[in-house]
């Protein structure tokens, strides 16, 4: 694990409103690099745990980051690509949260 709550006063569901909806299996960041997996969201359905279960195959069976390795299956699954939000505001999922509007640079 390379991410933690350190402030158990900030809201993470006010903090993502706009990005919960039931049909995710995943909510993620982008950054410079593309699809920034250090920190993710998700829900505890059977859908999600599949998915889970279908990211966790793809690194076991290769040499591939879990960057890289989330990349390939969304190629590989096309249909998943949707249900995966990657256009969640980086400062709301990292440790730039200083406001409910995130971080402004």
């Amino acid at each position: 694990c390379d991410a933690a709550f350190a402030n158990l006063n900030v809201d993470w569901r006010r903090q993502l409103r706009d990005h919960l909806v039931d049909d995710k299996v995943m909510l993620v960041s982008r950054d410079k690099n593309g699809v920034n997996s250090g920190v993710l969201f998700v829900p505890n359905t059977m859908e999600a745990r599949r998915f889970v279960m279908q990211l966790e195959a793809g690194l076991r069976d290769s040499e591939d980051d879990d960057q890289q390795a989330l990349r390939k299956l969304l190629i590989r699954e096309p249909h998943l690509r949707k249900a995966v939000d990657d256009n969640v505001p980086q400062e709301k999922m990292n440790s730039y949260i200083d406001s409910e509007a995130g971080h402004h640079w």
